[in-house]
């Protein structure tokens, strides 16, 4: 009985040492279970944030070459330097007795052609025609003066606007003019039949463009020299009896080349 009682009293004290460490066991083993799946969410997380920072990649296509400009044709040499060709018409009179006396206010036309529109300095060179009724003493009622000259002039551009399609310029020139009585029954008058004369023609005018075509106004002052159409005999002073000084006002229409 002693025996049994010593027996049964190890098995107790024997449970009781072993029940500690069987509760740590089952202890280590749970923190070793939290922490292998706190590690296996860890390792999910991370997987995921990365699945979620990688964005799809997507191959551009290069970009198309560049291409080189092309190289402007050059304009024709009459665009660069500016040829024009006009027409226009106007009014004219004497600035002096006693043309201006014996004549009326008369009509002007002329064809122009201006090399060097599009520069500082151009060249003109013009036919030049006037007609006005004149009245004198034995001659006939229905006759009718009538000039045809050349010239040929200096111009300055000197002030362009309006992006280049507008310019002010002045010009200077040399010319001849040649006068006629025409439409005449009879002339007994003091006025000869016809006389030329040199011309300085000099002036100021305005020009448009729009586009190739042109408009033109021009005031113009022609000195006269060597002047015979009033006779010396009945002028002699040829200053004050014979000047064919005259102005004209015009408009003009052309096309530039």
């Amino acid at each position: 009985m002693r025996k049994l009682a010593i027996a049964l009293g190890s098995l107790f004290v024997a449970a009781l040492l072993a029940a500690p460490a069987a509760a740590q066991v089952t202890q280590e083993e749970e923190i070793e279970y939290d922490v292998d799946e706190g590690q296996i969410e860890y390792e999910r997380e991370v997987e995921y944030d990365q699945e979620a920072d990688v964005t799809p990649t997507t191959t551009q296509p290069p970009p198309p070459p560049i291409a080189e400009p092309a190289e402007p044709e050059p304009m024709p040499l009459f665009s660069t330097v500016g040829l024009r060709f006009s027409l226009g018409g106007g009014i004219s009179e004497f600035t002096d007795s006693p043309m201006e006396d014996m004549t009326d206010l008369g009509g002007n036309w002329e064809a122009r052609l201006l090399v060097g529109a599009n520069s500082i300095l151009g060249l003109e060179a013009a036919y030049i025609g006037s007609a006005r009724d004149i009245d004198a003493l034995g001659l006939d009622d229905d006759a009718v003066l009538l000039g045809t000259g050349v010239e040929a002039n200096a111009r300055l551009n000197f002030l362009k606007f309006a992006d280049d399609r507008a310019d002010v310029y002045a010009v200077g020139g040399i010319g001849w003019n040649h006068y006629e009585i025409v439409n005449e029954g009879f002339n007994t008058s003091n006025v000869q039949d016809h006389d030329g004369v040199l011309i300085v023609p000099v002036g100021v005018g305005l020009g448009y463009r729009v586009e190739r075509l042109t408009f033109d106004v021009r005031g113009t002052w022609r000195p006269a020299f060597d002047e015979e159409l009033i006779r010396l005999d009945v002028a002699p002073d040829e200053d004050d009896g014979s000047s064919l000084d005259s102005w004209s006002a015009l408009g003009r229409v052309g096309f530039e080349f």
